[in-house]
């Protein structure tokens, strides 16, 4: 398969369908006490995230051969090179090992130096978020587009929780914002959390450690319907460690006010 061809509407469908069987599994599992362990202090990994992430691996390795997959769960290339899938098979870890039902598969495909390609499927509220490069973003098949909310007194935002030292700079801009905003949710699933931006019921969401797995897939469906996503500050993402601010085109800029050099910082986790 050419690199001409993952970048189109029928590898999108595909991996719509391949995000919502690894759904499916998720769901059944959800009704089981799984196993739950520390592979870190404080990070979870479950046998659900292993099962899924054996399917996934499985799945786009054969539907999408000369592709290669950089998973959450121990699964890098030495170099990404070749078109390279970014998935996260249990995002929202913590939330599934409480059974707190918001959770997600998330699924990007990087392209020549950017994502084209993103799905993020909640299986308990089956709410798929897809996006194609240049194509727009979709939630179950319909068109979405950001927020027009410019004032943040006005503002629903959404967070979530940092682990370490980017801890204290979450809580800082947490503060900042938690002042004036509308009010501010915590989704416990960063894809969630962001894709909500696109589909424009939060304004805005920040976070201030997270890895491409958490972000990839949701960041291209935000761009996707007209929102921006940066790390703090207004850097570009790519394919590193980073915090991310994210909402419409005014909300974002608020943001980027908040986390300029020398106010909100990230702390030492940002990569």
């Amino acid at each position: 398969m050419n690199q001409h061809d993952l970048h189109s509407p029928s590898t999108l469908e595909r991996v719509i369908h391949v995000a919502q069987e690894a759904g499916r599994l998720l769901r059944r599992m959800s009704r089981t006490h799984a196993n739950v362990w520390e592979k870190a202090p404080g990070d979870l990994v479950s046998d659900a995230d292993l099962a899924v992430n054996t399917f996934l691996l499985t799945e786009l390795r054969r539907q999408f051969p000369g592709t290669v997959v950089w998973s959450e769960e121990g699964v890098r290339p030495p170099e990404i090179k070749e078109p390279t899938w970014i998935v996260d098979p249990l995002d929202g870890t913590t939330n599934f090992a409480h059974r707190f039902p918001t959770f997600a598969v998330s699924i990007a495909l990087w392209l020549e130096g950017t994502t084209v390609l993103g799905v993020v499927h909640d299986p308990m509220r089956e709410h798929t978020f897809a996006a194609l490069k240049g194509r727009g973003a979709t939630l179950n098949g319909a068109r979405l587009r950001v927020s027009n909310t410019q004032e943040l007194p006005r503002a629903l935002m959404a967070c979530d929780w940092a682990r370490g030292k980017a801890r204290e700079g979450l809580l800082n801009l947490l503060n900042r914002v938690g002042r004036e905003a509308h009010a501010v949710r915590a989704m416990g699933a960063a894809a969630l959390g962001i894709a909500y931006v696109a589909a424009g019921w939060v304004d805005g969401y920040f976070n201030a450690s997270l890895f491409p797995w958490d972000f990839a897939a949701a960041a291209l469906i935000v761009e996707e319907a007209g929102g921006v996503v940066t790390s703090w500050g207004g850097k570009p993402l790519g394919l590193r460690k980073s915090s991310l601010i994210c909402g419409n085109p005014h909300i974002h800029r608020t943001l980027l006010a908040f986390t300029a050099p020398g106010r909100a910082r990230p702390g030492r986790e940002e990569g």
